[in-house]
Protein backbone atom coordinates (compact mmCIF):
# COMPACT_ATOMS: atom_id res chain seq x y z
CA UNK A 1 0.00 0.00 0.00
CA UNK A 2 1.66 3.72 -0.97
CA UNK A 3 2.40 5.33 2.04
CA UNK A 4 0.03 8.44 3.18
CA UNK A 5 1.34 11.16 4.99
CA UNK A 6 -0.09 12.47 7.94
CA UNK A 7 -2.56 8.87 7.89
CA UNK A 8 -2.70 6.41 10.68
CA UNK A 9 -2.70 3.48 7.59
CA UNK A 10 -3.06 0.37 9.97
CA UNK A 11 -6.97 0.26 9.51
CA UNK A 12 -7.10 1.19 6.40
CA UNK A 13 -7.12 -0.97 2.98
CA UNK A 14 -6.63 0.08 -0.36
CA UNK A 15 -8.88 -1.37 -3.35
CA UNK A 16 -7.31 0.27 -6.40
CA UNK A 17 -5.72 3.07 -5.48
CA UNK A 18 -8.47 4.08 -2.98
CA UNK A 19 -8.62 3.88 0.66
CA UNK A 20 -11.30 2.91 2.75
CA UNK A 21 -11.25 1.98 6.87
CA UNK A 22 -12.50 -0.99 7.89
CA UNK A 23 -13.82 -2.15 11.71
CA UNK A 24 -16.02 1.33 12.77
CA UNK A 25 -12.63 2.89 13.47
CA UNK A 26 -12.24 6.74 13.49
CA UNK A 27 -10.95 8.32 10.28
CA UNK A 28 -7.90 10.12 9.90
CA UNK A 29 -7.07 13.56 7.87
CA UNK A 30 -8.02 13.96 4.39
CA UNK A 31 -10.36 14.35 1.64
CA UNK A 32 -13.10 11.89 1.62
CA UNK A 33 -16.26 11.16 -0.33
CA UNK A 34 -19.46 9.12 1.00
CA UNK A 35 -22.83 8.65 -0.67
CA UNK A 36 -24.69 5.86 -2.40
CA UNK A 37 -22.48 6.28 -6.02
CA UNK A 38 -19.20 5.65 -4.27
CA UNK A 39 -18.78 1.99 -4.75
CA UNK A 40 -19.49 2.79 -8.88
CA UNK A 41 -16.34 5.23 -8.69
CA UNK A 42 -14.77 3.10 -6.34
CA UNK A 43 -14.33 0.04 -8.05
CA UNK A 44 -14.78 -3.39 -5.47
CA UNK A 45 -15.18 -0.98 -2.21
CA UNK A 46 -15.68 -3.11 0.61
CA UNK A 47 -18.43 -1.99 3.12
CA UNK A 48 -16.93 -0.58 6.28
CA UNK A 49 -18.88 -1.70 9.85
CA UNK A 50 -18.97 1.48 11.76
CA UNK A 51 -21.36 3.66 14.42
CA UNK A 52 -23.49 4.13 11.24
CA UNK A 53 -24.41 0.96 10.32
CA UNK A 54 -22.93 -0.83 6.36
CA UNK A 55 -21.31 2.43 4.65
CA UNK A 56 -19.44 3.10 1.75
CA UNK A 57 -16.92 5.43 2.11
CA UNK A 58 -13.29 6.98 -0.13
CA UNK A 59 -9.90 8.30 0.48
CA UNK A 60 -9.92 10.52 -2.52
CA UNK A 61 -6.46 12.44 -0.91
CA UNK A 62 -4.59 12.05 2.15
CA UNK A 63 -4.51 16.34 1.77
CA UNK A 64 -7.50 18.14 3.60
CA UNK A 65 -8.68 19.95 0.85
CA UNK A 66 -11.31 22.78 0.87
CA UNK A 67 -13.14 23.03 -2.09
CA UNK A 68 -16.18 26.23 -2.79
CA UNK A 69 -18.10 23.46 -5.19
CA UNK A 70 -17.41 19.78 -6.87
CA UNK A 71 -19.35 18.54 -9.88
CA UNK A 72 -19.78 15.06 -11.67
CA UNK A 73 -20.58 13.65 -14.78
CA UNK A 74 -22.14 10.44 -15.62
CA UNK A 75 -18.85 8.82 -16.14
CA UNK A 76 -17.57 9.79 -12.46
CA UNK A 77 -15.17 12.18 -13.34
CA UNK A 78 -15.03 14.78 -11.35
CA UNK A 79 -13.87 18.55 -11.11
CA UNK A 80 -13.58 20.85 -8.27
CA UNK A 81 -12.93 24.92 -7.54
CA UNK A 82 -11.12 26.18 -4.67
CA UNK A 83 -11.94 29.85 -3.15
CA UNK A 84 -8.22 31.10 -4.87
CA UNK A 85 -9.52 30.06 -8.28
CA UNK A 86 -8.02 27.18 -8.80
CA UNK A 87 -9.03 24.28 -10.82
CA UNK A 88 -8.73 20.38 -9.66
CA UNK A 89 -9.74 17.04 -11.18
CA UNK A 90 -10.26 13.47 -10.07
CA UNK A 91 -11.30 11.73 -13.28
CA UNK A 92 -12.31 7.52 -13.37
CA UNK A 93 -12.57 7.58 -17.22
CA UNK A 94 -10.94 9.18 -20.28
CA UNK A 95 -14.24 9.32 -22.19
CA UNK A 96 -14.22 12.80 -23.47
CA UNK A 97 -11.19 13.71 -21.33
CA UNK A 98 -7.72 14.07 -22.45
CA UNK A 99 -6.53 14.46 -18.80
CA UNK A 100 -6.11 11.14 -18.01
CA UNK A 101 -6.89 9.44 -14.86
CA UNK A 102 -6.01 10.18 -11.57
CA UNK A 103 -6.05 8.18 -7.64
CA UNK A 104 -6.01 11.73 -5.75
CA UNK A 105 -7.01 15.32 -6.66
CA UNK A 106 -4.78 16.80 -8.87
CA UNK A 107 -4.69 20.12 -9.82
CA UNK A 108 -5.29 21.05 -13.36
CA UNK A 109 -2.82 23.61 -14.80
CA UNK A 110 -2.10 26.75 -12.45
CA UNK A 111 -4.18 29.60 -13.15
CA UNK A 112 -6.28 31.00 -10.29
CA UNK A 113 -9.31 32.64 -12.45
CA UNK A 114 -11.45 29.38 -12.54
CA UNK A 115 -15.08 31.03 -11.45
CA UNK A 116 -17.58 28.59 -11.92
CA UNK A 117 -17.94 24.89 -13.15
CA UNK A 118 -21.21 22.96 -13.91
CA UNK A 119 -21.48 18.91 -14.30
CA UNK A 120 -23.62 17.30 -17.82
CA UNK A 121 -24.55 14.18 -18.89
CA UNK A 122 -21.14 13.33 -20.39
CA UNK A 123 -19.49 17.11 -20.52
CA UNK A 124 -18.83 19.71 -18.44
CA UNK A 125 -18.72 23.50 -18.52
CA UNK A 126 -16.53 26.32 -16.64
CA UNK A 127 -16.37 29.78 -16.54
CA UNK A 128 -12.64 31.58 -16.48
CA UNK A 129 -11.84 35.02 -15.76
CA UNK A 130 -15.75 36.01 -17.54
CA UNK A 131 -15.16 33.39 -19.83
CA UNK A 132 -17.00 30.47 -21.06
CA UNK A 133 -15.81 26.99 -21.55
CA UNK A 134 -16.43 23.53 -22.84
CA UNK A 135 -15.02 20.10 -22.23
CA UNK A 136 -17.02 16.90 -23.57
CA UNK A 137 -19.73 15.46 -25.34
CA UNK A 138 -22.08 17.97 -27.70
CA UNK A 139 -23.98 16.02 -29.87
CA UNK A 140 -27.02 18.36 -28.82
CA UNK A 141 -25.10 21.41 -29.68
CA UNK A 142 -25.22 21.98 -25.52
CA UNK A 143 -21.30 24.15 -25.90
CA UNK A 144 -23.79 26.29 -27.83
CA UNK A 145 -20.84 27.25 -30.21
CA UNK A 146 -23.29 26.03 -33.10
CA UNK A 147 -21.14 23.03 -34.11
CA UNK A 148 -22.04 19.46 -32.79
CA UNK A 149 -17.60 18.06 -32.31
CA UNK A 150 -17.02 16.78 -28.90
CA UNK A 151 -14.00 18.05 -27.22
CA UNK A 152 -11.17 16.41 -24.73
CA UNK A 153 -9.92 19.42 -24.03
CA UNK A 154 -11.24 23.00 -22.29
CA UNK A 155 -12.10 25.19 -25.02
CA UNK A 156 -13.56 28.36 -25.25
CA UNK A 157 -16.60 29.25 -26.55
CA UNK A 158 -17.98 32.64 -27.75
CA UNK A 159 -15.88 35.88 -27.40
CA UNK A 160 -17.86 37.22 -24.11
CA UNK A 161 -15.87 38.24 -20.71
CA UNK A 162 -18.69 38.86 -18.67
CA UNK A 163 -20.05 35.72 -17.49
CA UNK A 164 -20.45 34.59 -14.03
CA UNK A 165 -22.60 31.24 -13.72
CA UNK A 166 -23.15 28.44 -15.91
CA UNK A 167 -25.39 25.34 -15.36
CA UNK A 168 -25.74 21.90 -17.13
CA UNK A 169 -28.81 19.74 -17.47
CA UNK A 170 -29.79 16.86 -19.56
CA UNK A 171 -27.87 17.78 -22.79
CA UNK A 172 -28.59 21.11 -22.49
CA UNK A 173 -26.68 24.45 -20.81
CA UNK A 174 -27.88 27.41 -18.51
CA UNK A 175 -25.56 30.44 -18.23
CA UNK A 176 -25.30 34.24 -16.82
CA UNK A 177 -23.89 36.92 -17.24
CA UNK A 178 -23.35 40.12 -14.90
CA UNK A 179 -26.22 41.73 -16.52
CA UNK A 180 -28.71 39.11 -15.03
CA UNK A 181 -29.16 38.20 -18.63
CA UNK A 182 -29.86 34.41 -18.74
CA UNK A 183 -28.80 32.04 -22.13
CA UNK A 184 -29.08 28.33 -23.01
CA UNK A 185 -28.07 26.27 -26.06
CA UNK A 186 -28.76 22.63 -26.33
CA UNK A 187 -31.56 19.94 -26.62
CA UNK A 188 -34.92 21.20 -26.94
CA UNK A 189 -36.45 18.38 -25.85
CA UNK A 190 -39.36 18.68 -22.67
CA UNK A 191 -38.85 22.46 -23.25
CA UNK A 192 -35.53 21.89 -21.71
CA UNK A 193 -33.96 25.13 -23.19
CA UNK A 194 -37.36 26.98 -22.51
CA UNK A 195 -37.27 28.39 -25.87
CA UNK A 196 -41.08 27.26 -26.38
CA UNK A 197 -39.92 24.94 -28.81
CA UNK A 198 -39.42 20.52 -27.97
CA UNK A 199 -37.92 20.07 -31.75
CA UNK A 200 -34.54 19.72 -32.25
CA UNK A 201 -31.31 21.92 -30.50
CA UNK A 202 -30.89 25.23 -29.91
CA UNK A 203 -27.10 25.45 -31.54
CA UNK A 204 -25.70 29.07 -30.15
CA UNK A 205 -26.49 30.47 -26.77
CA UNK A 206 -29.59 32.19 -27.04
CA UNK A 207 -31.06 34.40 -24.50
CA UNK A 208 -34.47 33.68 -22.49
CA UNK A 209 -35.47 37.24 -22.37
CA UNK A 210 -38.85 36.88 -19.86
CA UNK A 211 -36.04 36.68 -17.38
CA UNK A 212 -33.89 39.96 -16.37
CA UNK A 213 -32.17 41.16 -13.25
CA UNK A 214 -31.20 37.26 -12.55
CA UNK A 215 -28.78 36.42 -9.70
CA UNK A 216 -28.67 32.65 -9.81
CA UNK A 217 -29.73 29.83 -12.29
CA UNK A 218 -30.19 26.43 -11.56
CA UNK A 219 -30.55 23.30 -14.20
CA UNK A 220 -32.15 20.51 -13.48
CA UNK A 221 -32.92 16.99 -15.53
CA UNK A 222 -35.01 18.34 -18.07
CA UNK A 223 -35.90 21.99 -17.12
CA UNK A 224 -34.59 24.71 -15.65
CA UNK A 225 -34.78 27.87 -13.20
CA UNK A 226 -33.53 31.34 -12.55
CA UNK A 227 -33.66 33.41 -9.70
CA UNK A 228 -34.33 37.24 -10.29
CA UNK A 229 -34.25 40.16 -8.24
CA UNK A 230 -36.98 43.12 -7.89
CA UNK A 231 -34.32 45.35 -6.43
CA UNK A 232 -30.94 45.30 -6.88
CA UNK A 233 -28.48 44.26 -4.18
CA UNK A 234 -31.57 42.75 -2.13
CA UNK A 235 -30.25 39.25 -2.74
CA UNK A 236 -33.04 37.34 -2.47
CA UNK A 237 -36.09 37.93 -5.78
CA UNK A 238 -38.87 35.41 -7.60
CA UNK A 239 -38.17 32.08 -9.28
CA UNK A 240 -38.71 31.36 -12.72
CA UNK A 241 -38.77 27.97 -14.06
CA UNK A 242 -39.33 26.24 -17.52
CA UNK A 243 -38.96 22.32 -19.03
CA UNK A 244 -41.08 19.26 -17.98
CA UNK A 245 -42.01 18.94 -14.45
CA UNK A 246 -41.97 15.62 -13.74
CA UNK A 247 -43.52 14.67 -10.92
CA UNK A 248 -44.62 18.44 -10.57
CA UNK A 249 -40.88 19.20 -9.68
CA UNK A 250 -40.91 22.30 -10.88
CA UNK A 251 -43.99 23.80 -8.71
CA UNK A 252 -45.69 24.29 -11.67
CA UNK A 253 -48.63 21.64 -13.36
CA UNK A 254 -47.91 20.77 -16.78
CA UNK A 255 -44.65 21.05 -18.94
CA UNK A 256 -43.59 24.90 -18.62
CA UNK A 257 -42.90 25.63 -22.06
CA UNK A 258 -41.27 29.06 -21.31
CA UNK A 259 -40.57 30.76 -18.37
CA UNK A 260 -42.95 31.60 -15.65
CA UNK A 261 -43.01 32.65 -12.30
CA UNK A 262 -43.47 30.35 -9.27
CA UNK A 263 -45.86 30.56 -6.29
CA UNK A 264 -46.51 29.26 -2.75
CA UNK A 265 -49.03 26.08 -3.41
CA UNK A 266 -52.62 27.26 -2.41
CA UNK A 267 -51.87 30.97 -2.90
CA UNK A 268 -49.16 33.67 -1.59
CA UNK A 269 -46.34 34.64 -3.71
CA UNK A 270 -43.00 33.32 -3.55
CA UNK A 271 -40.60 36.20 -4.19
CA UNK A 272 -37.71 35.77 -1.64
CA UNK A 273 -35.73 33.08 -2.61
CA UNK A 274 -32.32 32.72 -2.08
CA UNK A 275 -31.48 29.26 -3.16
CA UNK A 276 -33.05 26.41 -5.40
CA UNK A 277 -31.99 22.78 -5.63
CA UNK A 278 -33.74 20.66 -8.42
CA UNK A 279 -34.02 17.17 -8.63
CA UNK A 280 -35.81 14.69 -11.36
CA UNK A 281 -39.03 14.03 -9.32
CA UNK A 282 -38.59 16.54 -6.63
CA UNK A 283 -36.83 19.72 -5.62
CA UNK A 284 -36.31 22.58 -2.62
CA UNK A 285 -36.35 26.42 -2.49
CA UNK A 286 -34.56 27.94 0.44
CA UNK A 287 -36.22 31.76 1.45
CA UNK A 288 -34.54 34.75 2.78
CA UNK A 289 -36.30 33.90 6.06
CA UNK A 290 -34.91 30.89 6.07
CA UNK A 291 -37.89 28.49 5.48
CA UNK A 292 -37.79 25.46 3.16
CA UNK A 293 -40.55 24.63 0.74
CA UNK A 294 -40.71 21.50 -1.99
CA UNK A 295 -41.97 20.64 -4.94
CA UNK A 296 -42.75 17.30 -5.73
CA UNK A 297 -42.91 13.68 -4.51
CA UNK A 298 -42.18 13.21 -1.07
CA UNK A 299 -40.60 9.40 -1.83
CA UNK A 300 -37.41 7.83 -0.58
CA UNK A 301 -37.07 10.45 2.62
CA UNK A 302 -36.90 13.36 0.10
CA UNK A 303 -38.62 15.70 2.58
CA UNK A 304 -37.26 17.12 5.67
CA UNK A 305 -39.66 16.55 8.09
CA UNK A 306 -40.74 13.15 6.76
CA UNK A 307 -44.51 14.11 7.05
CA UNK A 308 -46.24 15.17 4.03
CA UNK A 309 -47.25 14.11 0.11
CA UNK A 310 -46.66 14.81 -3.36
CA UNK A 311 -47.74 18.51 -4.11
CA UNK A 312 -48.21 19.99 -7.17
CA UNK A 313 -46.66 23.86 -6.02
CA UNK A 314 -44.25 24.57 -3.34
CA UNK A 315 -45.47 23.63 0.32
CA UNK A 316 -43.48 24.57 3.21
CA UNK A 317 -41.21 21.30 4.51
CA UNK A 318 -42.48 21.61 7.85
CA UNK A 319 -42.11 24.76 10.25
CA UNK A 320 -38.53 24.96 10.65
CA UNK A 321 -36.02 28.13 10.18
CA UNK A 322 -32.18 28.37 9.76
CA UNK A 323 -31.84 26.88 6.20
CA UNK A 324 -29.45 28.87 3.78
CA UNK A 325 -28.77 26.96 0.98
CA UNK A 326 -30.19 23.98 -0.70
CA UNK A 327 -28.47 21.33 -3.21
CA UNK A 328 -30.42 18.89 -5.85
CA UNK A 329 -29.33 15.66 -5.98
CA UNK A 330 -28.09 15.71 -9.13
CA UNK A 331 -30.06 16.24 -12.23
CA UNK A 332 -30.36 12.52 -13.37
CA UNK A 333 -31.08 11.49 -9.97
CA UNK A 334 -34.74 11.37 -8.60
CA UNK A 335 -35.09 11.71 -5.02
CA UNK A 336 -32.91 13.50 -2.07
CA UNK A 337 -31.31 16.91 -1.70
CA UNK A 338 -28.88 18.57 0.38
CA UNK A 339 -29.07 21.15 3.03
CA UNK A 340 -27.10 24.05 4.93
CA UNK A 341 -29.43 24.44 8.19
CA UNK A 342 -27.61 27.00 11.06
CA UNK A 343 -24.00 26.65 9.28
CA UNK A 344 -24.47 22.67 9.13
CA UNK A 345 -24.47 20.18 6.60
CA UNK A 346 -27.69 17.57 6.01
CA UNK A 347 -28.72 15.26 3.11
CA UNK A 348 -32.05 13.71 2.92
CA UNK A 349 -33.20 11.13 0.36
CA UNK A 350 -30.90 9.56 -2.27
CA UNK A 351 -28.25 12.02 -1.58
CA UNK A 352 -27.46 10.13 1.97
CA UNK A 353 -27.03 7.22 0.09
CA UNK A 354 -25.27 4.60 2.05
CA UNK A 355 -24.09 6.59 4.80
CA UNK A 356 -27.50 7.28 6.35
CA UNK A 357 -28.46 3.19 7.81
CA UNK A 358 -28.27 4.54 10.80
CA UNK A 359 -27.59 8.44 12.13
CA UNK A 360 -28.79 10.24 9.11
CA UNK A 361 -32.45 8.56 8.48
CA UNK A 362 -33.72 10.42 12.05
CA UNK A 363 -36.65 12.28 10.89
CA UNK A 364 -36.80 16.27 11.28
CA UNK A 365 -35.16 18.50 13.63
CA UNK A 366 -33.39 14.86 15.13
CA UNK A 367 -30.89 14.38 11.81
CA UNK A 368 -27.73 14.87 12.73
CA UNK A 369 -25.15 16.67 10.63
CA UNK A 370 -22.60 15.77 8.78
CA UNK A 371 -19.62 17.62 11.01
CA UNK A 372 -21.42 15.86 13.74
CA UNK A 373 -21.00 12.47 13.01
CA UNK A 374 -18.95 10.50 15.54
CA UNK A 375 -16.34 9.12 12.60
CA UNK A 376 -15.15 12.52 13.51
CA UNK A 377 -14.98 13.02 16.56
CA UNK A 378 -11.48 14.67 17.43
CA UNK A 379 -10.72 15.90 13.97
CA UNK A 380 -11.61 19.26 12.55
CA UNK A 381 -14.49 19.21 9.62
CA UNK A 382 -12.73 21.73 7.62
CA UNK A 383 -15.63 21.74 4.50
CA UNK A 384 -18.70 19.53 3.40
CA UNK A 385 -19.55 19.78 -0.18
CA UNK A 386 -22.28 18.41 -1.52
CA UNK A 387 -21.50 16.89 -5.19
CA UNK A 388 -23.56 18.53 -8.06
CA UNK A 389 -24.10 17.34 -11.58
CA UNK A 390 -25.48 14.29 -13.47
CA UNK A 391 -24.71 11.43 -11.32
CA UNK A 392 -23.58 12.60 -8.14
CA UNK A 393 -25.28 11.78 -4.87
CA UNK A 394 -22.44 12.33 -3.08
CA UNK A 395 -20.48 14.37 -0.44
CA UNK A 396 -17.10 15.43 -0.27
CA UNK A 397 -15.60 16.31 3.38
CA UNK A 398 -12.53 17.97 4.52
CA UNK A 399 -11.11 17.25 7.87
CA UNK A 400 -7.80 17.27 9.61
Amino acid sequence: MAELSGVDTSYITQVNGFFTTQGGRSIGAGTYMFGDSVNTWVYNLVDVDSELGPEQYALTSSTAHTFDKVVSNYYFNFWALKGDGTLWMLNRSTSYNSYGTQTEWTQYGTDTDWEDIAGGRFEFAAIKNGEYYHLGYNYYQQAGNGTSTNTTSWTKVGTETNWVRVERGENFTIIMNDLGEVYVAGRNASYRTGRGTTSGNTSTLTQLTAISNAIDIQAGFDGGGAITEATAGDGYGSLYVWGYNNGNSLGKSGSTTTPVITTIAGGGTLDDVVSVGFGRYASHVVTDNGYLYRAGYANNNVQWDEIGSKTSGWDRDGTYTGFTKVYGPGARSGYGAAFVKDGKTYVTGHTAGTITENELLLEGKDRTAIEDLSMFDGLTVNSVVPVEGQNSNMILVSVS
